[in-house]
């Protein structure tokens, strides 16, 4: 994988049995983990800046999207419990 470092495009991480899709939602979940509240300016930045690829391009709406998901707080799960 080191080969992502200095090569990230489509067809690199094709090769290595990566997809756009899951490639940009897990790296914009990550993103969402340790930094959240990001602008909209600042996620387009940052996106360009992890993918320099003219052929990522496209994903960036994606990335946005996933980022703008994983950034909601989730509300704790309730647990139904029978009166007793």
């Amino acid at each position: 994988m080191d080969v992502l470092l200095n090569e990230r495009n489509p067809e690199t991480c094709l090769s290595l049995g990566l997809d756009c899709q899951s490639c940009v939602r897990h790296t914009a979940q990550m993103l969402a983990s340790v930094c959240r509240g990001m602008t909209p300016a600042g996620l387009s930045t940052t996106f360009v800046q992890m993918y320099p690829s003219p052929a990522c391009a496209r994903m960036e709406f994606a990335f946005g999207t996933s980022y703008t998901d994983a950034s909601v707080p989730r509300k704790p799960a309730l647990r139904a419990v029978a009166a007793a």
